[in-house]
C-alpha cells in the first residue's frame, strides 16, 4: 500500500470522529450565540452616568429572562417575566440606537419628573442623603436607598408627567449635564433589552475618553459585585 493511500485510509476511518466533533463544536457554537441573544448578555460601561455604583470602564452582565424571552428581531416576548419595577437598574435601546444603562424611578401610573436632579415622585422630591459631598442615597418608597452623585451642573429639568401603562420612567444615578447621551425619561417596555446585574469585570481605562491609549489596570476590588 503506498502511502497516499495509507493516508486516504486513515482520513476514511477518522471521517466519523471528524463530524461528530463538528457537530458538538457547531452546537456549541449555537448555544453560545443563542445564550447572547437571548438569556444573558455583557456591556462595558463607557460613562460615568451610573456613578457612584458603576463607573466608566466596568463590564456589566445583563440578564434578558427577568422581563421575558424575546429573540433578536421579534417584538413580541416569548416567555412571560415581570415588569421593570422601581429600583432596577436596567439596559435599553436609546433613539439613536445605541444600549444605555438607567435605573427605573417610576412605573405606569406614577407621576414623575426632574427638576434641579432631584426625581419627583408624585408631587414630591424623594428624600436625597449626602454622605461624601455630594453624593449620597436616594430613598425611593418602593424601591429603598440606592446611591447617586448630585455634583456638577444639574442635568436638564423633565416636567412632571404620569407614567403610561407599557412604559417606564428612567434616571441616571450621576444626575450631572451631559453624563450621558441619552436622558432617559419615559422609555416603553419594548425598549427594555434586560436587567443589569453584576460587574463581572472592571478596568480602569487609561487616557483621555476612554480612549485605547496605555494598558489599562484591573480594578480587581470591583470584580463580581451586585449591580444595587
Amino acid at each position: 500500500m503506498t502511502r497516499v493511500e495509507m493516508l486516504r485510509e486513515r482520513w476514511k476511518s477518522m471521517r466519523p470522529l471528524t463530524r461528530q466533533y463538528g457537530a458538538v463544536i457547531l452546537g456549541a457554537a449555537i448555544a453560545a450565540m443563542a445564550a447572547r441573544s437571548c438569556l444573558i448578555e455583557t456591556f462595558r460601561i463607557p460613562t460615568d452616568s451610573m456613578r457612584p455604583g458603576i463607573l466608566r470602564g466596568d463590564m456589566i452582565a445583563v440578564d434578558k429572562w427577568t422581563y421575558g424571552l424575546r429573540p433578536p428581531g421579534f417584538a413580541e416576548r416569548w416567555t412571560s417575566g415581570r415588569s421593570p419595577e422601581p429600583g432596577d437598574v436596567v439596559v435599553y435601546s436609546g433613539a439613536d440606537g445605541g444600549s444605555y444603562l438607567k435605573r427605573v424611578v417610576g412605573a405606569p401610573g406614577d407621576t414623575v419628573g426632574l427638576l434641579q436632579g432631584h426625581v419627583y415622585l408624585n408631587g414630591k422630591a424623594l428624600e436625597f442623603q449626602p454622605l461624601d459631598g455630594r453624593c449620597g442615597r436616594e430613598n425611593h418608597p418602593r424601591a429603598g436607598a440606592y446611591a447617586i452623585c448630585l455634583d456638577g451642573q444639574p442635568a436638564d429639568d423633565m416636567a412632571p408627567a404620569t407614567v403610561a401603562p407599557g412604559y417606564v420612567f428612567l434616571a441616571p444615578d450621576s444626575r450631572e449635564r451631559g453624563a450621558s447621551d441619552d436622558p432617559g425619561g419615559m422609555i416603553p417596555l419594548s425598549r427594555i433589552v434586560g436587567r443589569a446585574r453584576w460587574i463581572w469585570l472592571s478596568l480602569e481605562p487609561r487616557g483621555p475618553a476612554d480612549s485605547a491609549q496605555g494598558f489599562p489596570a484591573f480594578r480587581l476590588d470591583r470584580m463580581f459585585h451586585r449591580v444595587l
